[in-house]
């Protein structure tokens, strides 16, 4: 059997063998302790969110600091409610803000391969990719 190059190849027996992808094996990666950013973003107003114990999240979505929950089982994650404190942005600070904390609600599943988060919607279609935080 052979398996497209997207996919890893798993023998079970000489007759017998499954191709299982690559990017659902990617995505069980627990997020606890892990931190996230869009690859464009830098300096003060850099965008992240971050995930740690106790199924908590956190951030900085442009203008302000946010927090909550998220919950993730396999390759499925939902975050919120979220709480975030309400100071106001200059130029296009408060667009790229809501924008990015539109895309945390929207968020349903994720796939992480190559050093990359990418969130997922219901449907599985793409939100956005993110990378790990600290990374070049």
């Amino acid at each position: 059997m052979a398996c497209q190059p997207s996919f890893i190849r798993l023998s079970l027996s000489t007759s017998f063998a499954l191709c299982w992808s690559a990017a659902v094996l990617a995505s069980t990666m627990k997020l606890e302790g892990t931190g996230w950013s869009f690859p464009s973003d830098a300096g003060k107003s850099a965008r992240f969110v971050s995930f740690s114990a106790g199924q908590r999240v956190s951030g900085f979505s442009g203008c302000n600091r946010f927090s909550g929950k998220f919950h993730q089982l396999d390759g499925k994650l939902t975050i919120g409610p979220l709480a975030s404190t309400r100071m106001a942005c200059k130029g296009d600070g408060m667009q790229r803000e809501q924008h990015f904390l539109a895309l945390l609600r929207q968020v349903e599943g994720i796939l992480v391969e190559n050093g990359k988060l990418t969130l997922l919607a219901k449907d599985e279609s793409h939100l956005t990719t993110l990378i790990r935080r600290g990374a070049q």
